[in-house]
């Protein structure tokens, strides 16, 4: 298979005001032709993931292609949109879909982000859409990683596919369910659902399927699955599992220890999410011009921690090379509050540091690159993965330039409230 769900829309939004050439041309599309779906077409076979939409066929008809993700993939409520998930729009209410694209993330109750093909005028670009005119989410198949059903689900309200997979365990142990546990929310994952609590299995999580889910958890039934309803299935997906486990003399599922930095990556993961999608003017943004545009190394960090209380609003710090120590108008602010900030000057390289090098630790760079980054632990292979953003954009990402670059300033977080 190709690329996972954010490969392929990193590879998509490069093509962000594009008038569709490409996408005609590889559909047979002539000039001024409706080109949204040959976009959704062509974006799949450019990502080398064509099976995953339209069993790999072309497909230039909205209607064509919804019927086809009916048909083939699970529907989703909104609140579980994924990133590039299919979204198909209903602009007259008529029950016949007029436009198609990509989800980015949900915005609000009320609104989603997405980027689409033959939009704004007749290009690539990113949209904000009120929810009153989709027709439907589908999910679209991509092959997650990372996912495991030894340990006990965090309860957050957000559905990932650990979630998914410890669904798929609970609803194959009830023997509803006789696929793979392979975290993919699919049609026969939600038909499973379905027959649990009693509704017709079609592969649709819609508004019946939502009542019966919310009366079935012993919750406000309103047809609307959001956050709270989420954190109940979470929540019942424990229990059950749990109780399985136990009678059957099973391992059982490990109750994760809440991290106490939890909120500090939290807040970092927002702050990534909502400054890459936008062009913005932020009253929080505390320096630089062209933090107006995509964040930079300062005030990505700095942004995040006024999120959650521990730097006053405006405020940020940074390396400064002349004197290779803390400044900027938050600089004092880290100093008088022992309570909530180490700051140490180490000196040392992340692999010299060994286990004095914590995650979540803000780090500061210095000669020859000046950078300023959150060092978030280390992969699979050993190395070092960072948050960052300004000319470097990751979230939990590799950066080997910096592997073995001098930390010269360290900023730890000690206590949250």
């Amino acid at each position: 298979m190709g690329m996972n769900n954010i490969q392929l829309y990193q590879f998509l939004a490069k093509y962000i005001g594009s008038r569709g050439a490409e996408a005609r041309s590889y559909c047979g599309l002539p000039s001024g032709a409706a080109w949204c779906c040959a976009c959704v077409t062509w974006t799949f076979h450019r990502g080398d993931d064509s099976p995953l939409f339209y069993g790999g066929k072309k497909v230039v008809y909205v209607p064509t292609a919804e019927t086809w993700c009916r048909a083939n993939l699970a529907e989703v409520p909104l609140y579980l949109a994924m990133p590039m998930d299919v979204i198909t729009f209903d602009w007259n209410n008529n029950g016949v879909p007029d436009h198609i694209g990509f989800v980015r993330k949900r915005k609000s109750d009320t609104e989603i982000y997405t980027i689409e093909g033959n939009t704004s005028g007749g290009i690539v670009d990113l949209k904000t859409r009120p929810l009153k005119y989709v027709s439907g989410v589908f999910r679209i198949q991509f092959a997650p990683t990372g996912f495991t059903t030894l340990k006990a689900l965090d309860i957050d309200g957000q559905f990932d596919y650990n979630s998914i997979a410890c669904l798929q365990l609970a609803l194959r142990r009830g023997g509803y369910y006789k696929g793979k546990i392979d975290a993919i929310l699919g049609k026969e994952t939600v038909k499973a659902l379905q027959k649990k609590v009693g509704v017709a299995p079609d592969g649709a999580w819609g508004i019946k399927t939502t009542k019966a889910l919310q009366k079935w958890l012993n919750i406000k039934v309103d047809g609307y699955w959001g956050k709270d309803s989420t954190k109940s299935l979470q929540r019942w997906i424990n229990k059950y599992n749990t109780w399985y486990a136990e009678k059957h003399g099973l391992p059982i599922p490990i109750v994760p220890t809440p991290d106490p930095l939890q909120p500090w990556y939290d807040a970092m993961k927002t702050q990534f999410e909502w400054s890459k999608n936008q062009i913005y003017d932020f009253d929080m943004n505390p320096t630089v011009e062209n933090s107006k545009i995509m964040g930079t190394c300062i005030t990505f960090p700095a942004v995040s921690l006024q999120r959650i209380g521990l730097l006053p609003k405006g405020q940020y710090f940074y390396l400064r090379p002349e004197t290779m120590k803390i400044s900027g108008n938050g600089a004092s602010y880290v100093k008088e509050h022992p309570e909530k900030y180490i700051l140490w000057y180490p000196n040392k390289t992340i692999k010299e540091m060994g286990d004095l090098i914590h995650k979540g630790d803000i780090i500061g760079f210095g000669e020859p690159a000046y950078h300023t980054m959150v060092y978030m632990g280390k992969n699979s292979k050993g190395e070092p993965i960072f948050n960052s953003m300004g000319h470097q954009k990751i979230l939990g990402g590799t950066y080997s330039y910096y592997a073995d670059r001098k930390i010269n300033m360290l900023v730890r977080i000690k206590k949250i409230k």
